[in-house]
């Protein structure tokens, strides 16, 4: 009897650990559904990226198509996964997945949440991956508590539904004109003397564009995960609060760019006018000063009377001679389970 009781306690402490490495799992039969998925992810990550399925995606200014493609690859192929029950937490701030070196022997891993990330949709744990990577690639560095995904927001543009969602490598000169497409606006952001030829005036405001908002739905749940798109065609449009069901306004789908030029830089907003049948609110966006620009800009409604009113954040590419940024809403339907995800899309070419 105390053999078996020895036996058991020795078992306990000698149990091997699970990961799953960059070349698949550890040969210890482990098996996580959460890590089994992040995995998958992953493999699919890496295809796209050896498919040449990158070459579209708006990179920062710094980083190279191929400088990003053998970063990524790299660390997809040394990095460690691991799933785990406990909180995880950067600089006090509760996130679902976290990227770290281990200073003992130099090594990368990645350890996630396993209930956080199960339910997340899939669109969204593609998007988590890719973070997850390009932070150890060091292309997505967060700022204090706050992360970046300048990069990785763009990958949901690159998947389609079939039996099982996978990324697919898009052409761009057929999808030039499909607002939805990434590709239909590619390139760096606007340069400090690009955004200067652009404002005519030495100091002061000039309306550069004329922009249009498309929006597209999906109903989307936690076991069949989301449906196909339905583009809205109408003259207005509908924003709705991320945490409940009723509409949080309703504003015009077209309005103008404004650069105001200063001294040092050149800052960018977004603004549309309250005003017609049924049009309750304004909208104005704010994107920082060029040459700072980095890919985020903050969106706000406002009424004639009152001030602005937090919406948001829109991700993506003010360019030399066209503008694309994107804003992802969630309206929950009956609960966490269930809901309906709203994309707008503000195009302009100039």
């Amino acid at each position: 009897m105390k053999l078996i009781f020895a036996l058991l306690i020795l078992s306990c402490l000698v149990a091997p650990q699970s990961y799953a490495g960059g070349g698949g799992y550890d040969h210890d039969n482990g098996g996580d559904m959460c890590e089994n998925r992040f995995t998958s992810v992953r493999d699919d990550l890496k295809t796209w990226i050896t498919k040449g399925g990158s070459a579209d995606l708006r990179l920062p200014q710094d980083i190279t198509l191929e400088k990003y493609n053998k970063s990524m690859l790299e660390k997809i192929e040394t990095a460690k996964v691991s799933c785990i029950d406990q909180q995880i937490l950067v600089r006090g701030v509760e996130k679902t997945c976290r990227n770290f070196a281990v200073a003992v022997d130099g090594s990368v891993q990645i350890q996630c949440n396993r209930n956080q990330f199960m339910s997340t949709s899939e669109s969204d744990q593609y998007v988590l991956v890719h973070h997850e990577y390009a932070g150890l690639a060091g292309f997505e560095v967060n700022t204090s508590e706050a992360s970046n995904y300048e990069i990785s927001n763009q990958i949901t543009g690159y998947l389609e539904s079939s039996i099982v969602k996978k990324l697919a490598v898009k052409k761009s000169a057929s999808s030039a004109n499909d607002p939805f497409n990434p590709a239909s606006c590619i390139g760096p952001q606007m340069s400090l003397e690009e955004a200067r030829k652009l404002g005519k005036p030495a100091y002061g405001d000039t309306r550069i564009a004329e922009f249009k908002i498309h929006t597209r739905v999906r109903h989307c749940n936690h076991i069949s995960d989301c449906d196909k798109w339905e583009v809205q065609n109408s003259n207005n449009v509908k924003l709705y609060d991320r945490n409940r069901n009723g509409t949080f306004a309703l504003i015009p789908d077209t309005g103008h760019i404004n650069l105001t030029l200063n001294e040092e830089d050149v800052s960018v907003h977004f603004l549309t006018l309250p005003g017609g049948p049924g049009v309750s609110r304004g909208l104005f966006i704010t994107c920082g000063a060029i040459p700072r620009f980095d890919g985020t800009c903050t969106l706000s409604t406002m009424t004639r009377n009152t001030g602005l009113e937090y919406i948001g954040e829109a991700f993506g590419v003010i360019g030399a001679s066209c503008t694309r940024l994107t804003l992802t809403q969630k309206r929950f339907i009956l609960s966490s389970y269930e809901w309906i995800e709203q994309e707008l899309v503000l195009t302009a070419k100039y």
